[in-house]
């Protein structure tokens, strides 16, 4: 019942599944939609700001081979895979362990493979 649930939020585009990178199992993670979110903020839901960033960066990019990286209990892994990417979505302190290609960080501040979150929302 709860998977029924999943696919017909996902068909009528509140939700986002991104399934794991080259795994057999079909654990996909789940994401609101910017619209979505902005409705449970507005209703006085905490916003967590990583999980915006995260949201933000699968919303643009979700048509584009997107999927997640699912590391063993405990292992730091970054979080998504584009392509041939691996892309850690966070601050500035974000990409130490996780040795991503790239860092999408928030600010305006960029360096040695990071690149602005806000960026990504040109990807189309």
């Amino acid at each position: 019942m709860a998977i029924l649930l999943v696919e017909d939020l996902s068909k009528a585009g509140l939700l986002i599944a991104v399934n794991p990178c080259g795994s057999s199992r079909k654990e996909p993670k789940l994401y609101l939609t910017v619209p979505l979110r902005e409705f449970f903020a507005k209703k006085g839901f905490d916003t967590h700001k990583g999980a915006l960033g995260e949201e933000f960066f699968v919303n643009h990019l979700r048509n584009f081979g997107l999927c997640y990286l699912k590391g063993k209990r405990g292992e730091k892994t970054a979080d998504f895979k584009v392509g041939r990417w691996v892309i850690e979505v966070g601050g500035e302190s974000k990409g130490r362990y996780q040795k991503p290609d790239y860092t999408a960080v928030d600010g305006l501040i960029t360096g040695k493979r990071r690149v602005l979150l806000f960026l990504f929302g040109l990807v189309y």
